[in-house]
């Protein structure tokens, strides 16, 4: 046997290594990166343009299905230009545990996370400069989830002394509360991350004056509890980074192994010696 047929023997093992640990790697990738779907029971979304404040107030309310499983990661779409009020679990006498919140850029839009640790009901508003236009205003809101759900409704306030209210698409349904509001209400089922929903909404009104006082309370101070987490979440970035040195510390072994096994004759000089014997004793079987 000449000596590339030899060196290609005592190799093959160790290229055999590396290709089991590589492939071993790229499924740890795939299962470290691949996001599980969370599965929600009930979504409400309210839209309250110049509730308060003249821009857009968005406020989501969530209940998610017996089956998810503690703690999970909860994410929500938002523009650019969102002041996040609160991100909260909402727990069982009706209060507001906020929590730490991420928001990371995504191209047209940012996404916000945080992490939910016991309770399934949660809580998530934020305001946005989507009001366009006076006297004759519009904006538009877009809803992508992250998660399936099961059940889902938006119901989009009209201000106080706006005229021609009109929303896109059609509203099911409407309704008056108490304190003098109006609402257009429209229902979805069985929305799933691929799934849009897209409204368009216009009116008149002149001036920026809001349809109530606003008050300073839980939604400020939540904001600024929570904006000591910064904006842009460094979470999946670390795990990238400690991967990555993993990787290349298998790689690193890997041929420093093979280096030593080629190098060190007398380790290789065992090596095939014992592959000799292993065949001449597979060779007198055959001989019998």
């Amino acid at each position: 046997m000449n000596n590339k047929n030899k060196e290609y023997n005592i190799n093959k093992p160790i290229y055999i290594f590396i290709l089991i640990i590589f492939m071993l790697l790229l499924f740890q990738v795939n299962i470290a990166f691949a996001q599980e779907v969370l599965e929600v029971k009930e979504w409400n979304v309210d839209l309250k343009p110049e509730y308060d404040d003249p821009r857009l107030l968005v406020v989501h309310e969530i209940e998610m299905k017996e089956s998810v499983k503690f703690p999970f990661e909860m994410k929500f779409l938002i523009p650019k230009d969102a002041e996040i009020g609160m991100a909260c679990e909402i727990m069982e006498n009706g209060g507001h545990s906020c929590k730490p919140f991420d928001i990371n850029d995504v191209g047209e839009f940012s996404e916000l996370s945080y992490q939910v640790s016991s309770r399934p009901t949660l809580f998530f508003e934020y305001y946005t400069n989507a009001i366009e236009g006076d006297p004759d205003k519009k904006f538009d809101y877009l809803f992508k989830p992250f998660q399936n759900i099961e059940s889902f409704k938006i119901n989009i306030q009209q201000p106080k002394v706006a005229k021609d209210f009109k929303v896109n698409p059609v509203p099911m349904e409407s309704f008056s509360d108490g304190e003098g509001f109006k609402y257009s209400i429209l229902n979805y089922a069985n929305l799933n991350p691929d799934k849009e929903l897209s409204f368009k909404v216009n009116y008149n009104k002149p001036g920026n004056d809001t349809s109530v006082a606003k008050q300073e309370g839980l939604g400020q101070s939540a904001q600024q509890q929570n904006s000591g987490s910064g904006i842009t979440s460094q979470g999946d970035n670390n795990q990238l980074i400690l991967l990555l040195f993993f990787i290349g510390g298998i790689i690193f072994f890997s041929f420093g192994a093979m280096t030593f096994f080629n190098n060190n004759k007398k380790y290789r000089k065992k090596y095939y010696k014992g592959k000799s014997k292993y065949r001449k004793k597979k060779k007198k079987k055959r001989n019998r």
